[in-house]
């Protein structure tokens, strides 16, 4: 058994294996198969209690797992049950006779440590796993992506309905399983849509929009559905998201494609942030005379359409056709993209008794294919873009951490870096000045929100801390929205925070949204920019300038001869030899030298570090 090789993808379930026999107690495992067989994170595993498990089916016996609501808030998590997790046979009477050796009552927690320790649990057992099986790839595995595993296992080896696994597993949105499932083959994709085929095996009406009546239908057994075929429109939906060059271009083609192939009418519209108006961008169709007719106002105050939540439904609307122009009514579906909300797609159709179960997932999958496109044009326009908006915002949302926390301690906080490290959790790299960290930790352990706090770096004047932040902020919100990020500062209970987009970007659908998501924001100022272009070899002579003579000659010498690799070619010593130096000074040289490369690359408009002192 060889255990996981990261060159051959993801962790599979040889790898899972090999991380089990790492463990070394009957607790360790016991938290690796939570998060690997059950999709747990670890702020839920540490707010389990055996009351949690409970049976669902008598007859074979199966169980279950009630996810306490923890707001990614670790261990004080409410009695709310957030979901019920389903538990294999023998992982269930495992955790009942680790309960029951352990004295463990069935209100306490199984599990009485923070989420940050079982963090580094998981680290410990796969860094034994990797040690036993002479395979680093296993190293590098963390309980997110053992949450991945048992996602891929469910939706790819398993085939489980993935709203099933959405509910078990506590995604938010569908587009958080897309990354685990494989593209689908022909086979999968013809079996797929055998139910929407007729009896007669006759071409589908999806192209030419001519509903298929009872009486024409062979055998009789015929539902709505049967009488819709996307295949064809979808195929060409793809060519447009691919082609498609703005926001505003992928709008019209989805709209165009959607009602040339399957619809009466088709539309999209954002919100903006004028009162409770919203504000229609592209309509296909004819849209003044079926708009009318299905008593649907998609612009200004007091709209029938209800403003986008983050849950991926299909709205369907039938009793509001006021007459029969649009027999089969209209649909509505958020189009998201993580926890941005982009607009809302809408569709009408003159066929009867439409919007069956297949239909329906077929249009979330649209949206969901819509919000990443918005979200890829985005991004990619402000990567070739030659001019950039910089926008800077304000927020003065009690409910954010830093904002509350510089209002009460007088202090300032300036983001340094953010780092994703699981669904809904970041690592935020903190300069703090005005307080000391035990002051920012008191306040840290009255808050759900911040599952940790340490102290990375101590100065003269302030230190440095990294803080482990569950659920949304107004960097994360815009970040989404494809606006990125350049400086983020908290003082005086508002964070002001400096980022850049596209010239084209429409500044009023990004404010739109942070403003739904904290309403005390708003944009403060705007103005466009010529982007300065640092080319491969400018960033190459920036880094000579950076490193010394030796440590340069230090990383050259290590990389060539081969420390790097793995398994290593070289060792330190061998290094040092060769350059006549001791190995304590090729340790230092190589250090400062990886220290600048990284810095170069990472932070490379950062100012000099003020005087420190260590913290240790």
């Amino acid at each position: 058994m060889n255990g996981h090789d990261s060159s051959e993808g993801p962790l599979d379930s040889t790898g899972y294996d090999a991380i089990l026999d790492g463990a070394d107690t009957f607790r360790e495992a016991l938290v690796v198969r939570l998060c690997g067989e059950v999709g747990l994170r670890p702020a839920e595993i540490a707010a389990l209690t055996p009351d949690c498990l409970r049976l669902l089916q008598e007859e074979p016996p199966r169980y279950g797992l009630d996810v306490r609501m923890v707001d990614h808030g670790g261990p004080s998590a409410s009695r709310e049950v957030d979901r019920t997790a389903y538990v294999p046979v023998d992982l269930e009477r495992s955790l009942r006779r680790y309960a029951t050796s352990n004295d463990i009552g069935g209100d306490s927690r199984l599990f009485p440590v923070t989420p940050r320790r079982l963090q580094m649990l998981v680290s410990e057992v796969t860094t034994r796993a990797s040690e036993k099986y002479d395979n680093p790839s296993l190293e590098t595995v963390s309980s997110s992506e053992l949450r991945r595993y048992f996602a891929r296992q469910a939706l790819v080896e398993h085939e489980i309905n993935p709203r099933v696994v959405k509910a078990v597993g506590g995604w938010h949105s569908f587009e958080a399983l897309e990354p685990y499932l494989e593209p689908p083959t022909a086979d999968r994709i013809v079996g797929a849509f055998a139910p929407l085929e007729p009896a007669s095996q006759g071409a589908a009406v999806g192209g030419n929009r001519t509903p298929q009546t009872p009486d024409d239908e062979t055998g009789g057994g015929g539902t709505a559905d049967s009488a819709f075929d996307p295949r064809e429109c979808h195929q060409s939906l793809t060519t447009a998201l691919l082609e498609a060059p703005t926001h505003e271009g992928i709008e019209t083609a989805v709209c165009d494609v959607l009602t040339d192939f399957a619809y009466e009418l088709a539309w999209i519209d954002r919100s903006t942030i004028s009162g409770d108006s919203r504000e229609q961008r592209t309509v296909s169709g004819e849209p003044e005379e079926l708009i009318e007719a299905a008593g649907v106002r998609v612009d200004g105050p007091g709209s029938d359409i209800e403003a986008p939540s983050l849950e991926s439904n299909v709205r369907i609307e039938r009793d509001s056709v006021a007459d029969s122009t649009l027999e089969g009514g209209i649909a509505t579906i958020p189009i998201l993209y993580g926890d941005s909300v982009y607009g809302v797609l809408g569709v009408g159709t003159e066929r009867p008794n439409a919007f069956g179960e297949d239909e329906r997932a077929w249009l979330e999958t649209v949206a969901r294919q819509v919000g990443h496109a918005i979200a890829a044009v985005r991004r990619r326009n402000l990567l070739f873009s030659d001019t950039v908006v910089e926008l800077e915002f304000h927020s003065r949302d009690s409910r954010s951490f830093f904002v509350d926390t510089s209002r009460a301690l007088e202090c300032r906080f300036a983001l340094d870096s953010l780092v994703p490290v699981e669904e809904g959790t970041h690592l935020y790299y903190m300069r703090v000045t005005g307080t000391t960290p035990d002051a920012v930790f008191d306040r840290v352990a009255n808050t759900e929100r911040i599952q940790d706090c340490r102290v990375i770096d101590t100065y003269e004047d302030g230190s440095r801390l990294e803080f482990v932040v569950s659920g949304a902020s107004p960097t994360l919100t815009l970040m989404e929205y494809g606006v990125t990020i350049l400086e983020s500062v908290t003082e005086a209970g508002s964070t002001t925070i400096t980022a850049e987009c596209a010239s084209d970007t429409d500044i009023r659908t990004i404010v739109g949204g942070l403003r739904r998501s904290f309403p005390d924001s708003e944009l403060v100022s705007k103005r466009t920019l010529e982007r300065s272009v640092q080319t491969a070899q400018a960033f190459h002579t920036g880094l000579e300038e950076r490193l010394t003579d030796r440590q340069e000659a230090s990383l050259r010498a290590a990389y060539f001869g081969g420390y790097y690799d793995w398994p290593r070619e070289s060792t330190a010593e061998e290094i040092a030899d060769a350059m006549g130096v001791s190995s304590p000074t090729l340790h230092n040289h190589l250090r400062k030298g990886q220290h600048e490369l990284l810095r170069t690359f990472f932070d490379a408009d950062t100012v000099e570090e003020p005087s420190r002192r260590s913290s240790r």
